[in-house]
C-alpha cells in the first residue's frame, strides 16, 4: 500500500492484520465476522494494496464450499469480475509507481487467481494466460522482494501442479512455458506456511489438502492438522483430516517447540 504519512509502517502493520483477521475468520467458518472485518479494512485503509484481492475472499469461499451448481456459478462470476477490476487498478498503480513490491504482490495474485477461476469455469484458454502472467509478476517480485512471503503461497502451488505433469506430458509444459518445479514449490509453501502475514492459514489448508500425502510425510501433516484443528476450532475438516493422516501416521507426535515444518 502506498502511505505518505509519518505513520505509514504502523498503517501497513495495521492493514495488513486486518487483512489476516479476515483470512482467519473464513478459515475458521465465520463469514460474517470475516464480511465486517473487510468492510473495517475498506473503510479505514482504503488505499490498501491488496484490499483489491481481499474482496474476492468471502465469496472464493462461497464458491469453494457449496454444492450448489448455481450459487458456485454466480459466485465464480462475481469473483472474476472483482479481480479483473483490481488487475486494472494494480497496473494503474504499478504503472505509477512500477517498483511497489505491494502492487506487484496485488497484480501478481489476482492475475494467478484469475487462471484459477477461468480453470473452474472450464476456460482454459484463458486460464493458462491468466495464470502465467501472475506467475511472471510475482517471480520478478519476489526476485527485487524476496522477503513478499506472502508471494510464495501462490509461486510454491504454481510451481508444484505444474512439476507434477506426468513425464511423457512433460514437454507439452515446456513447449507452452508452464513447467514447474515440485520440490521447489513444497519448499515455497512450506515457506508461506511458517511466514506469510497473510495467507499462511489457506497456505496450510491447501497443502493438507491438495498436495501428495506418504508414510515419509504424514506424521507432519497429521501435527499439521492437529494444529489448524486448535486454531480453527469450528471447521470440521481439520479434524476429519488429523483422523484420516492418523492411518498412515498412527503414533503420537510430539509438538516441539518453534513451529511444525
Amino acid at each position: 500500500m502506498l502511505f505518505t504519512s509519518p505513520n505509514a509502517a504502523m498503517a501497513s502493520k495495521t492493514a495488513n492484520q486486518l487483512a489476516r483477521q479476515v483470512a482467519d475468520e473464513l478459515m475458521n467458518i465465520e463469514n460474517k465476522k470475516a464480511a465486517l472485518t473487510l468492510q473495517k479494512l475498506e473503510h479505514d485503509f482504503p488505499d490498501y494494496a491488496l484490499l483489491g484481492f481481499m474482496k474476492i475472499a468471502p465469496l472464493w469461499a462461497k464458491a469453494e464450499s457449496t454444492y450448489d451448481k448455481d450459487i458456485r456459478l454466480q459466485s465464480l462470476h462475481k469473483v472474476l469480475e472483482l479481480l479483473t477490476q483490481n488487475i486494472q487498478t494494480a497496473q494503474f498503480e504499478i504503472d505509477k509507481h512500477p517498483h511497489h513490491q505491494d502492487w506487484q504482490l496485488s497484480l501478481g495474485m489476482s492475475q494467478a487467481f484469475l487462471g484459477l477461476v477461468y480453470m473452474r469455469l472450464g476456460e482454459w484458454l484463458n486460464a493458462y494466460h491468466a495464470g502465467r502472467e501472475g506467475r511472471d509478476v510475482l517471480r520478478i517480485a519476489v526476485k527485487n522482494h524476496p522477503e513478499i512471503e506472502d508471494a510464495y503461497f501462490v509461486l510454491g502451488f504454481y510451481e508444484y501442479y505444474t512439476g507434477n505433469v506426468p513425464f511423457y506430458l512433460a514437454w507439452l509444459t515446456w513447449l507452452v512455458d508452464l513447467s514447474g518445479d515440485k520440490e521447489l514449490g513444497l519448499k515455497y509453501i512450506h515457506r508461506a506456511i511458517k511466514h506469510a502475514p497473510i495467507f499462511s492459514p489457506e497456505a496450510s489448508r491447501l497443502l493438507l489438502v491438495q498436495t501428495y500425502t506418504n508414510q515419509g510425510n504424514a506424521c507432519q501433516r497429521k501435527e499439521l492438522a492437529h494444529d489448524m484443528a486448535k486454531r480453527y476450532p469450528k471447521n470440521e475438516q481439520f479434524p476429519w483430516l488429523e483422523k484420516q493422516l492418523s492411518n498412515i501416521c498412527p503414533t503420537d507426535i510430539v509438538h516441539a517447540k518453534g513451529g511444525i515444518l
